[in-house]
């Protein structure tokens, strides 16, 4: 059972972020942009539970950030020459920094969604959600493919993680077209 841990994890954070989505478009199937107060309440609470979102590895945009090459290489440079140990560790040190600026910034737009300030900050918050899960989704599917058919089901493990990032997705773009709306009747008053 210990081998299959990841397994648990991952499910655990695929449920969590379906049920973001589904709580999400159940908030904005009967929406009316006139109750401004309301459309901005829940994207605030979206906003906060996107905030926790950003710890879980292959969710968080801050995961890809520090597997980038281009973060790797211009972190090489201050890695002493026994990089596999250090790299390991400032993978670590990077993806929880990342992670906790993410978060940081997403509960700040949260706070903040009420002036144009906090809708621009939104906008970049779900964009770049958009794109890392889009990023995942490649990369993801590659390792789905290599790993369909292992006696072990490591492969459920990345088809969890591709679903969880396809509800990312369609509520960061939900979030937009909601903020566009928003900024509109804002601009209008």
């Amino acid at each position: 059972m210990i081998e299959y841990w990841h397994v648990l994890m991952v499910i655990a954070g695929a449920l969590c972020n379906i049920v973001l989505l589904f709580m999400f478009v159940n908030w904005f199937r009967k929406a009316r942009f006139f109750e401004v107060r309301e459309t901005v309440r829940k994207l605030s609470i979206f906003y906060e539970v996107l905030a926790v979102v950003c710890f879980f590895p292959f969710l968080s945009p801050s995961y890809w950030i520090s597997n980038s090459s281009l973060f790797w290489d211009f972190l090489g440079l201050f890695l002493p020459s026994v990089y596999h140990g250090a790299g390991i560790g400032m993978w670590f040190i990077s993806f929880i920094c990342f992670s906790t600026i993410l978060c940081l910034l997403c509960i700040i737009t949260a706070f903040e969604l009420s002036n144009q300030r906090g809708i621009k900050l939104g906008f970049l918050i779900s964009f770049l959600f958009i794109l890392t899960s889009l990023f995942s989704l490649i990369s993801l599917y590659h390792s789905l493919i290599l790993n369909f058919g292992d006696p072990k089901y490591y492969w459920t493990a990345y088809l969890l993680y591709m679903l969880a990032n396809v509800s990312i997705i369609i509520s960061n773009v939900f979030s937009s077209y909601y903020l566009i709306k928003i900024k509109r009747i804002l601009a209008s008053c």
